[in-house]
């Protein structure tokens, strides 16, 4: 598959394991969003992807009313 371009949202995506899926998409070019309540996932595993602007972070709970359409939006 081509991920060039393609918009993808990763949930729990600072967590160790989620978070390299952040990195394949990266590398395959994908525009990845990534949303964590950091109860368990940690910045430091996408600092680097933070840092040079490859990702974009929400710090926010899935399990909060309009937090999914919001993230989900085409403007965020």
């Amino acid at each position: 598959m081509d991920w060039r371009f393609r918009r993808v949202l990763v949930t729990d995506g600072a967590s160790y394991i989620r978070s390299h899926l952040a990195d394949a998409l990266v590398v395959r070019g994908a525009e990845v969003r990534v949303i964590d309540n950091l109860s368990s996932g940690r910045l430091e595993n996408i600092q680097d992807h933070l840092e040079n602007k490859r990702i974009e972070f929400i710090h926010d709970d899935l399990l909060k009313p309009g937090v999914v359409r919001r993230v989900t939006s085409h403007d965020g």
